[in-house]
């Protein structure tokens, strides 16, 4: 009676015990991949738990991962790199954003947009363009995202009491307002639309509120020295940019 009881309980201890060693020396061998292999999860028995991914395991990983990004909508930050700006997707929204299949993607849009600079931005606005989109004008179809007066499009406008500035360092997060998500959907009822795969985040404008600031998709900054102002960059508002809702 006592080897009969005694048997399976060693019996799962040892079992136990083999998983304990496996899980071990997996994470043991996995620290000495490369970083793409760390990601990889291959099912190894204990006594080839050292070998490494295999040629034909790493181009089935990478296939599979291709395949992954093709089901993905994309996003093409065309913000110029000179501005003191970092935008990045909500980490929390981005896998429900750019799933392909998912029809609120609208709503699920968020933008996090971080004032790098030393000043404050009392006035930003980009445009959300959905390139595959076009109006009846042929123009393509986006979203105005503005934050502060529109007022501070003017170079010379100032701040005034009931502004707020995005203060240095602080982050500001973007929506698709409810009324431009309504309209989205009405006219892709309407015209037979597909969602779109792809967006794209343009700059329009950006003013730290003292008459400084940068304007035009190529994020031109002003006030405009003398060579300059001779011929300005034209202020290239969404409307030159894309038809809106």
């Amino acid at each position: 009676m006592t080897r009969r009881i005694l048997s399976p309980t060693l019996l799962i201890f040892v079992i136990a015990s083999a998983f304990v060693v496996l899980a071990t020396r997996y994470s043991k061998s996995e620290a000495s991949y490369p970083a793409e292999e760390k990601r990889m999860k291959v099912v190894r028995r204990q006594g080839q738990l050292k070998l490494k991914p295999t040629a034909r395991e790493k181009d089935s990983f990478k296939k599979n991962v291709q395949e992954e990004k093709k089901e993905e909508r994309e996003v093409d930050d065309k913000i110029p790199k000179h501005l003191p700006l970092k935008v990045k997707l909500r980490s929390e929204k981005e896998k429900a954003f750019k799933d392909l299949k998912n029809e609120n993607w609208t709503r699920d849009f968020e933008l996090e947009v971080t004032n790098t600079s030393d000043k404050p931005i009392y006035c930003l606005e980009l445009v959300l363009v959905y390139p595959e989109i076009l109006s009846d004008s042929g123009f393509k179809i986006g979203v105005s995202l503005r934050y502060g007066r529109p007022d501070f499009i003017e170079f010379d406008t100032r701040p005034i009491t009931t502004d707020v500035p995005i203060q240095p360092r602080e982050t500001f997060t973007f929506h698709i307002p409810e009324q431009h998500q309504q309209a989205w959907r009405e006219h892709k009822a309407r015209r037979n639309w597909p969602d779109p795969k792809r967006v794209e985040i343009n700059f329009v404008h950006l003013s730290f509120g003292d008459g400084t600031g940068f304007t035009s998709r190529g994020g031109t900054p002003f006030p405009f020295n003398r060579k300059q102002s001779a011929n300005p960059p034209c202020r290239e508002g969404p409307k030159q940019t894309a038809d809106r809702f």
